[in-house]
């Protein structure tokens, strides 16, 4: 077994750190969640969140999922280019607006602390078109609210049976 076949097994979990794969997802510590409907602190919570990012689409709905998941000042970097919370809400808004199917797999997910590693994999329908994307995010959580402070992202794409696309937002 190679070192990506075992490191995908792995769930191990101290008070202070928790590793999880897709294969045993219950293996977590129970940290605290603040006041957020997510919870940032599991591989689930954090898969939910991700889902319902480009899930729902009239405005109230991107306004409140905002509220429940990130903090006033949060910003992300997407590829590279960093967008602050009023142009990452538009980018929100618009990706919700193109997205007709949306299926996050978090394949892997690390928890230390406010520190937050994932890597996701999945499928996006875009105007019809099936696009295969992988995601590896990192991220920092507010300690006392439990939401995203900041979220920086790599990600690559491209419609299924062809190559991948590295590009950005």
């Amino acid at each position: 077994m190679g070192t990506a076949s075992t490191l995908s097994q792995i769930c191990f979990s101290t008070p202070n750190l928790s590793i999880q794969s897709r294969s045993d997802p219950f293996c977590a510590p129970n940290y605290p969640t603040g006041m957020t409907d997510y919870n940032f602190s599991t591989r689930a919570g954090f898969q939910l969140a991700m889902k319902n990012a480009l899930t729902t689409s009239s405005p109230e709905e991107t306004k409140t999922y905002a509220e429940a998941t990130v903090t006033p000042s949060f910003h992300h970097v997407f590829n590279g280019e960093r967008l602050e919370y009023d142009a990452w809400f538009q980018s929100l808004e618009n990706w919700r607006g193109k997205i007709t199917n949306y299926d996050p797999k978090v394949e892997e997910f690390l928890r230390d602390g406010d520190q937050l590693a994932a890597r996701m994999t999945g499928v996006v329908q875009l105007g019809g078109v099936e696009t295969f994307f992988e995601s590896f995010c990192f991220a920092k959580v507010d300690k006392e609210s439990g939401k995203l402070m900041s979220l920086t992202e790599r990600a690559v794409w491209g419609e299924m049976g062809k190559n991948e696309v590295h590009a950005m937002a």
